[in-house]
């Protein structure tokens, strides 16, 4: 019987590690295996049913495609509960159940294990959820028959019996699956289709036919870098060697501080920067910085017929030219005769990032993102949101900040600046150490890097931003937004956490951040703890560069399988069961590297790195 007066208004298949909606791949997960894979699926559109893990996987399969079928797609408001019903088929019933309970035990079980249930427990999940009392059934067959359900569905239809169906096919058997669900309704929607057999096949074929979609990859093809303990990449890494820390006592600003906290400076001043790139003295610290920095990530990448792509800019700061104003308004608040106001005009954050684009000679693309400590870090995954989504061909992305009296001043007034060299996940650590600099990936497509060179230094495979809105400057103590990161930074990979190889901490050195951070880590690991370290320990912390130079130094991780100590850790936190890196270790294999940048206000972000 082929029906046309009824619909197929929405259909869902999961099979072979990808989900289908309405014959378009929504979501994949190769790397899993079949409960991986469903609870990837779970969490990748953000469901919530606590009973989904007391599931077997035949009815979180089959549950799964159901809330991914209706969702967007079905108004229960407009039906009675009595009018939806739920039809289903299968050939295996709870055979997978079976087999491993047989597996799990030494004597014959008794023969009542054998039980189909399926019917009342699988049905029974999807209709407790969503309050469906309609009629509902279930059929063993050997193979999935278009023909009969719409047969039988069709005449429930037509007979007012229901106003609306599931039907379908669910089934699994070790590492063989699939789910087809389809929802037929009365009323057309759009791009609804004829309820009949030839289109519920078609449907139902639809992960042979189409190719899964692989996500563009975004890779890293060029790092610049210039902090407290290196002009560029290569120093820094030279100082990595040597376990040579950049704090030290404050020189080239006008503090009443100096001499009493420590603050990790790059080692030129604003002559030599302003000498070596091009720029006037008069332009602020930060976009000398930032210039440096990008120029060499940009070189390094060394991408052929570069004026042929369409190029972006995304870098990040939090001071903008706050350095320049504030030496302005020393001499104005004494007389404002003096001074010239154009010695504070674009001093803005966005001025940072336009003066520096210009100089590339970017025109593609510019933006400029501020969102505290994590800033550069978004920068980083927005700048690979723009290449995934065919935007742009290559990114510039990262951060920079300079070391001004604002920012001194503000963290000594929240009593959490070490007054020594700050020793981040120590149980006796007393604050953090502010630094400078900035760092820059340039991120490419993967068209562009087949034509590179140079071997690419890795990918971004994932990425995550959460905000646990707990408080203006602290973060939560059971650290949800850093937990959250770190989870949907993994999901967003297909990874596990059994596949991180390295964590670059955020590991500030303040007894609330390292508390957060360490708690959340064991939350989410609970006992497989990767190698781990702060190079804040280096550094000092960089506020809005310190996503993207720790971006850099991940990449590096990877491509010359290195990681990096902590310095000055002495003593364990004692809530926590693991402690940081305190060598720096060469001939690791990195596959992995998750990089963390947790900022005020509780906006959390992580990157995943990951070798090609």
């Amino acid at each position: 019987m082929s029906n046309t007066k009824n619909h197929i208004t929405s259909s869902c298949i999961i099979s072979n590690n990808t989900v289908y909606k309405n014959g378009v791949v929504v979501f994949e997960n190769k790397s899993a295996d079949v409960a991986a894979f469903l609870l990837s699926v779970y969490q990748h559109f953000q469901l919530n049913y606590p009973r989904f893990y007391k599931m077997d996987n035949l009815s979180k399969l089959c549950w799964l495609a159901s809330e991914i079928l209706l969702k967007d797609s079905f108004n229960k408001n407009a039906y009675q509960p009595e009018d939806v019903g739920l039809i289903l088929a299968n050939a295996n019933a709870s055979l997978d159940s079976d087999q491993k309970y047989l597996k799990s035990v030494d004597d014959i079980p008794s023969p009542a294990l054998f039980v189909y249930t399926l019917p009342n427990i699988m049905t029974g999940e999807i209709c407790i959820r969503n309050n469906f009392k309609g009629e509902d059934a279930f059929f063993v067959a050997n193979k999935f028959d278009a023909d009969f359900t719409a047969s039988y569905v069709g005449q429930l239809l037509d007979n007012d019996i229901l106003q609306a169906c599931i039907c379908g096919w669910v089934d699994v058997l070790d590492t063989d699956y699939k789910a087809a669900l389809y929802l037929v309704e009365k009323q057309a929607a759009p791009n609804a289709l004829s309820f009949n057999a030839d289109n519920m096949n078609k449907l139902f074929t639809s992960d042979k036919k189409n190719k899964p979609i692989t996500p563009p990859e975004v890779f890293i093809a060029g790092l610049g870098a210039i902090t407290a303990i290196g002009n560029n990449v290569a120093e820094c890494l030279a100082s990595f060697k040597k376990e040579q820390a950049g704090m030290g006592a404050i020189t080239h600003m006008q503090t009443i501080h100096r001499g009493e906290i420590p603050v990790a400076e790059v080692k030129l001043t604003n002559e030599e920067l302003a000498e070596m790139t091009g720029l006037s003295v008069d332009v602020s610290r930060t976009t000398m910085l930032s210039l440096v920095a990008a120029r060499e990530a940009l070189n390094d990448a060394a991408i052929p017929n570069l004026t042929n792509l369409r190029i972006g800019f995304v870098s990040a700061n939090s001071v903008g030219g706050m350095d320049k104003s504030e030496a302005f308004f020393v001499e104005f608040l004494k007389d404002n005769s003096k001074g010239k106001l154009k010695n504070v005009f674009d001093h803005e954050c966005g001025s940072v990032t336009e003066v520096v684009a210009d100089k590339l000679g970017i025109t593609d693309y510019m933006t400029t993102i501020s969102t505290a400590c994590s800033s550069s870090a978004n920068a980083v995954f927005y700048g690979a949101r723009l290449i995934k989504n065919d935007i742009l061909d290559v990114v510039i992305a990262g951060g920079t900040d300079a070391l001004t009296k604002f920012t001194l001043n503000g963290f000594n007034t929240l009593m959490i600046l070490d007054k020594q060299f700050c020793k981040p996940f120590d149980e006796h650590r007393e604050g953090l150490n502010l630094g400078e600099g900035a760092g820059y990936v340039v991120l490419v497509s993967d068209k562009v890097a087949k034509t590179l060179t140079k071997p690419a230094y890795c990918k971004l495979s994932g990425y995550n931003n959460s905000n646990d809105a707990y408080h203006q400057t602290a973060s939560s103590p059971d650290g949800t937004g850093s937990y959250l990161a770190m989870k949907g930074a993994l999901t967003k990979a297909g990874l596990a956490t059994t596949d991180i190889s390295y964590i670059n901490l955020h590991g500030t050195g303040t007894p609330n951040n390292d508390s957060a951070e360490g708690t959340a880590i064991l939350r989410l690991f609970e006992k497989d703890f990767p190698p781990m370290s702060s190079t804040k320990s280096f550094t000092g912390h960089t506020l809005g560069a310190s996503g993207a130079i720790e971006a850099v130094f991940s990449a590096l991780a990877i491509a010359k399988g290195i990681i990096y100590p902590n310095l000055r850790f002495e003593t364990p936190m004692a809530e926590l069961p693991f402690k940081p890196e305190t060598h720096f270790l060469t001939g690791q294999k990195v596959k992995h590297v998750m990089s963390n940048s947790f900022g005020f206000g509780g906006n959390c972000t992580s990157l995943i790195f990951s070798e090609i």
